[in-house]
């Protein structure tokens, strides 16, 4: 039960409000134009725009160069409205942070069409941020009868992202067939669309136009997927149609012509199983990688002209399917006339897994990979790609029987190669065959034609390392008619050793007495070596990609790093042993022992200047009062002397440089002798910083400091700017326990985005809760430096001399239990420190439905939010 009210309280409170505008029209607008938006503002990516104009006369939104539009959602109509359109150019842009519709509510009377998209160079990404099904609806499904809405893409591109796809139509099935008009159109011409998820022409009428453009899903990507009479039509020159796999009208009717370019299913080609399809291969290639499924084979008509379908991975079952449907004429040359070839190319090799299956009306002598196999990797960039001259497979049977194609002989007929090479699958999938230069979309091809006498290619200066490579060859026969190929692809070698993502060294804080394994995993074009390093230090005999420590001590706590090495050069990771402990303990007692590293504390200031030690009452026994004290006696003109302390040869006192967590109970003074108020003096707490405000060599501040300053305390780490502070009402003449944790291990800045840049994390916290936090660049470190740990005070260097110290600063009250660990303590830990001392709760992070914000989720909580169960606010009714 609780499960699901959890997930039911998730649904209710994940919507929150949302801001709208309007647009103003009708008539030629500008995005970036304020006067174009009902609130007269420009749109930013938190806003819903409502393009319900109201008026069928054209309104049209015009994206322009230079112009990077943003929006939250846009809906284009919901009702009685016409001629609505949006156009991104050329160096324009458009981001749709969730989804967006062309078209929604509509009736009988017609007057709910054209609301288009039209991307005329430019780049629009539909980030469809709430992972959506379909982050574009051409119209909105369900919602009545809309229709003639576009979405055209003219040398530009549409991505859409988080698994979403496209959408086109609705269900209007009646209103559709009546007035025999096309709900939605989709075409591409020298552009390209990628969704990744899935593409459906949901009912009659859509269609989709591809002329030297691409089009691919994610998903799967369906003609007609709804019981209609009028078929969904998709007509592709020079294009590519890609899905995962490929539908031919999933329950209702389509035609499909292939003129050129590629169908590609990544699955099993399917085809209706209640209604009829029509596919068309006057040209190119409808090509399954995973086999077929002629469901209902009878009602689904294939004609072949000069296309050839191909089909891998065909199964026993589907081969005498495919073999029926070839014999009863289900599929045929278009022109009722010609023998079909209908032929098996065995697996070169045993368990190959290149045999493939082919059905043409053209002799199928494709050109298939020689030493540069489908889907090889370390390719040399130097190398050749060589290719096998189409087969001979001689006359095709006259009762359509298959027949096996030999390898043992070229075809004599073949005249001329051409061959294509990019790193683009679409771009290549949608050249015109023997003409790389036609088409922007075509752009980044390598072309060249050879005799039928040539069949290798050099590679050397025209591809890269680290990159993947899509190829083709099609082959020219003596009658002028091109027989394209598969697309190959192929990835050239790596070049320095690469580090497997994931799987890279980091940092660790163990117990002493714990085994410990540092291990990498690496990428690599050549045989590699491995060399282990501590501290800098070469480790004798240590060449694998694994270093053991067992039973680690602190003669182990250092820097490891791995050098791996191939033919190209040497690259490297390092990662910090710690050895878990406590490094400081004062406890104050009457005395200045420190009882966990034995930096015992002594006093020291100015020369001179020096006061005595003093204790107070502490928060727990004894705490340390800082004073400063008049030794003149004299108001007018007083000769103050401080007590601060400096922890004895805490030179290398540097655990502070990979993680860390500093603790103490503090009370500052407000008031000092002769009444004058230091509320507003800046004053240290202990600092273990180089600072010299000169110039030159040495100069600058360096290591980490703690400050208190007109109520707020502040941390910073000085090589890094890791700064956090905190505005503490009460900070003077009360106990606070302060704790500071770095955690020195890099991760993602957002843990809601892995890929956001890794950063190192500082956190203050106060009486036991989180307060502030900052980020560090995950390649800094704040440095060691030979200066001492000094509490109640800060040095300044007057000069390049580090031993021509000034002390300054001073802190003015008590400090109790001051401790550190070199290692970062939980946010559990932390509390628990805190309760031990103070008693009483601590709630270390909020949960989510707590309503009534007690740190626990229960009934009390179900109670708040039952209390406003089924109120509603709609006007005029509530239903």
């Amino acid at each position: 039960m609780k499960k699901y009210l959890f997930v039911l309280l998730m649904a209710m409170f994940a919507a929150g409000p949302a801001w709208a505008d309007s647009v103003n029209g009708p008539g030629n607008l500008e995005w970036d134009d304020p006067l174009t938006w009902g609130s007269g503002t420009v749109p930013d990516i938190g806003t819903n725009i409502w393009y319900n104009v109201g008026d069928d006369n054209q309104t049209t939104i015009h994206v322009r160069d230079g112009v990077d539009a943003v929006c939250n959602h846009l809906y284009m109509s919901n009702g009685g409205n016409s001629n609505e359109e949006v156009i991104v150019y050329e160096g324009g842009t458009l981001t749709i942070d969730k989804y967006s519709w062309l078209g929604r509510w509509g009736d009988n009377a017609g007057n709910h069409t054209n609301h288009d998209l039209k991307i005329f160079g430019g780049e629009v990404t539909i980030n469809n941020a709430n992972g959506d099904t379909y982050g574009l609806r051409v119209p909105e499904p369900n919602k009545g009868g809309s229709w003639d809405n576009d979405l055209v893409i003219d040398g530009g591109s549409l991505e859409i992202l988080n698994g979403g796809g496209i959408i086109l139509g609705n269900d209007a099935q009646n209103l559709k067939e009546s007035l025999d008009l096309d709900v939605s159109t989709l075409s591409v011409t020298n552009g390209y669309i990628d969704a990744e998820g899935a593409i459906y022409c949901e009912e009659s009428n859509a269609s989709i136009a591809l002329n030297y453009g691409y089009v691919t899903s994610g998903g799967r990507f369906t003609f007609d997927d709804q019981g209609t009479n009028s078929p969904a039509t998709v007509d592709v020159t020079y294009g590519l149609i890609q899905g995962s796999p490929v539908e031919f009208g999933g329950n209702g009717a389509s035609t499909v012509n292939l003129n050129s370019g590629y169908i590609i299913s990544e699955g099993e080609l399917l085809t209706t199983n209640y209604g009829t399809s029509v596919a068309n291969l006057n040209g190119g290639m409808l090509w399954s990688k995973g086999g077929i499924d002629l469901i209902n084979s009878s009602q689904n008509t294939f004609n072949i002209g000069e296309g050839f379908m191909v089909i891998d991975a065909l199964t026993e079952s589907q081969k005498l399917i495919l073999d029926s449907c070839i014999t009863e004429g289900y599929i045929s040359a278009s022109d009722g006339v010609s023998d079909v070839y209908y032929v098996e190319y065995p697996e070169t090799s045993a368990g190959a897994e290149d045999g493939f299956h082919a059905v043409s009306v053209v002799e199928p002598s494709f050109a298939l990979p020689d030493t540069v196999e489908d889907g090889q990797t370390g390719v040399s960039i130097d190398g050749t790609l060589t290719w096998q001259t189409g087969r001979d497979i001689g006359a095709p049977s006259t009762d359509g029987s298959m027949i096996t194609a030999s390898y043992a002989s070229a075809n004599p007929d073949i005249t001329n190669h051409t061959l294509y090479l990019s790193e683009s699958f679409g771009k290549l999938a949608a050249c015109e065959p023997n003409d790389a230069s036609v088409g922007e979309v075509d752009t980044g091809i390598v072309q060249g034609t050879f005799p039928a006498s040539t069949t290798s290619y050099s590679l050397d200066g025209v591809v890269e390392r680290d990159k993947t490579y899509y190829w083709r060859v099609d082959e020219t026969l003596s009658t002028g008619e091109v027989i394209p190929s598969k697309i190959y692809s192929f990835e050239t070698e790596k070049s320095f050793p690469s580090f497997v993502e994931g799987e890279e060294l980091e940092d660790v804080w163990v117990d002493a007495g714990t085994n410990v394994e540092f291990s990498v995993a690496v990428d690599s074009i050549s045989p590699e070596t491995y060399q282990w390093y501590k501290d800098g230090a070469e480790l004798t005999g240590e060449t694998s990609a694994t270093l053991s420590l067992p039973a680690v001590s602190l003669a182990d706590e250092a820097v490891y790093k791995c050098e791996v090495t191939n033919a190209a050069g040497t690259v490297s990771q390092e990662a910090m042993l710690t050895v878990k402990r406590q490094v400081l303990d004062l406890p104050f007692e009457g005395s200045l022992s420190e009882l966990a590293s034995g930096y015992d504390a002594f006093v020291n200031g100015n020369e001179g200047e020096t006061g005595s030690a003093a204790y107070d009452t502490g928060k727990v026994g004894q705490a340390y009062d800082f004073q400063r004290v008049d030794t003149a006696g004299d108001p007018n003109n007083p000769q103050f002397v401080y007590n601060a302390l400096e922890l004895a040869d805490s030179n290398d006192l540097n655990f502070y440089k990979y993680g860390y967590t500093i603790n103490y109970w503090v009370k500052a003074d407000s008031v000092v002798p002769y009444e004058q108020d230091v509320t507003g003096w800046w004053q240290t707490i202990f600092a273990k910083e180089w600072r010299f405000d000169g110039e030159g060599e040495g100069s600058g501040r360096f290591g980490l400091v703690n400050q208190i300053n007109s109520f707020e305390l502040y941390h910073q780490r000085r090589d890094t700017s890791a700064w956090t502070f905190a505005d503490i009402d009460d900070l003077y003449d009360n106990w606070h326990m302060v704790t500071f944790v770095f955690d020195g291990d890099p991760y993602a800045d957002d843990p809601e985005d892995p890929e956001s840049e890794p950063v190192k994390h500082a956190y203050l916290y106060v009486n036991g809760e989180l307060v502030s936090t900052d980020t560090e660049p995950a390649d800094e470190y704040t440095e060691t430096h030979p200066i001492p740990f000094v509490l109640g005070q800060e040095i300044h260097l007057n000069s390049n001399d580090e031993f021509d110290r000034e002390y300054t600063s001073e802190f003015f009250g008590a400090l109790d239990e001051f401790q550190a660990w070199n290692y970062p303590k939980s946010r559990e830990e932390i509390a628990q420190m805190y309760v031990d001392i103070e008693g009483g709760n601590i709630c270390t992070e909020q949960l989510e439905y707590d309503f009534d914000d007690d740190c626990k989720v229960g009934l009390s909580d179900l109670a708040v939010f039952a209390a406003d169960w089924m109120r509603c606010n709609l006007v005029p009714l509530c239903e």
